[in-house]
């Protein structure tokens, strides 16, 4: 054979080969194999314990933070007055309401209580005073002097109040002290003051009255009870009023006395004046300040009877002035005793 037949021989069995490792496998091997897969054990699925469901954590609700409270801006307290600031403000409110320069007569007060409107009643004499004397009923007793000591005992700053003494001179007094405090409504028992009450032959309470509830009614200003405290604690021995002869006697001496005439001025018109006056109306005296008397003068205020003249002088004694007082019986006392005036 040649060797090219051989080379085509050995590719054919070649060929051969391949083709059959493809073929389908005998049919028995076949059969084999699906016994073999019938007869495999069926696995029966089985209940596999279920795990029970586990709850998601549940987070608690926390609590939103409550935001701090936040402060309020405080006010800030105001400030404390000066003495001359509180005395200022409170004069000018009692002068702004004033009418008649507040006084009143016997019958007028005993009018407002028998009407059902009686004002708080404020007596101003010592107990001894009253002891003999008797009061009017309804009446609270502080003695002038000790006044700043019971403002515990006095109404509310608006409250209706009538102050009276033996004959209108300490209540005129006790009336500018009120005002100082901050007592805006304060009226004054003029025509003789409890006298006068007597002499009317209005009614009387014999002995002294009840001790005055505690009310708490009123803080003043510091500065205003500092003020007032003073001025009642200097007031010299004679309440500060003097006679025209002893004042007249004083100038005689060399002494130098600046007079304060707080008239009206168609009163000054019309009776004259003390030569060297200073003229300031009692309603001016808070506004025109500036035209006061130096402290340190020695000053005696003077009107038409002497009341007006008493409030004034109270007045400046509530600002720290020392050498002021009053001329008792006022100008008319003054002439009545045969000293100069001036005439326009």
């Amino acid at each position: 054979m040649s060797k090219a037949y051989l080379l085509v021989l050995a590719v054919l069995m070649s060929i051969s080969l391949l083709l059959g490792g493809c073929a389908a496998p005998p049919a028995e091997n076949v059969t084999a194999e699906a016994d073999a897969v019938t007869s495999a054990p069926v696995e029966v699925a089985t209940d596999e314990p279920t795990a029970e469901p586990t709850e998601e954590p549940v987070e608690e609700p926390t609590e939103e933070p409550t935001p701090e409270p936040t402060e309020k801006p405080t006010e800030e307290p105001a400030a404390e007055l000066t003495a001359e600031e509180a005395l200022t403000a409170n004069f000018s409110a009692f002068f702004a309401n004033m009418t008649g320069f507040n006084a009143i007569m016997p019958n007028a007060i005993y009018q407002q209580i028998v009407d059902g409107n009686a004002p708080f009643l404020l007596d101003v004499r010592s107990a001894e005073e009253i002891e003999e004397t008797g009061y009017i009923e309804g009446a609270v007793n502080i003695p002038l002097r000790e006044l700043v000591q019971n403002i515990d005992k006095l109404p509310s700053p608006d409250t209706p109040i009538v102050v009276y003494c033996g004959v209108g001179m300490r209540s005129a007094i006790g009336a500018i002290a009120l005002a100082a405090l901050g007592y805006t409504d304060v009226k004054v028992m003029q025509g003789g003051g409890f006298g006068g009450w007597v002499e009317a032959g209005l009614p009387v309470v014999e002995g002294l009255p009840e001790d005055a509830p505690v009310l708490n009614a009123f803080e003043p200003e510091p500065a205003a009870v500092e003020a007032v405290t003073a001025m009642l604690a200097t007031l010299p021995p004679g309440w500060a009023q003097v006679k025209a002869e002893d004042l007249n006697a004083e100038i005689a001496d060399g002494a130098e006395i600046v007079f304060l005439d707080v008239r009206s001025a168609e009163e000054v018109a019309e009776n004259g004046y003390i030569e060297g006056s200073v003229h300031i109306p009692l309603n001016e005296l808070i506004e025109r300040r500036a035209d006061w008397p130096p402290p340190d003068a020695n000053i005696v205020a003077y009107c038409g009877v002497g009341y007006r003249g008493n409030l004034a002088m109270s007045i400046l004694r509530a600002y720290g002035y020392q050498n002021v007082r009053n001329l008792s019986g006022g100008l008319p006392s003054w002439q009545e005793a045969g000293f100069p005036v001036v005439t326009q």
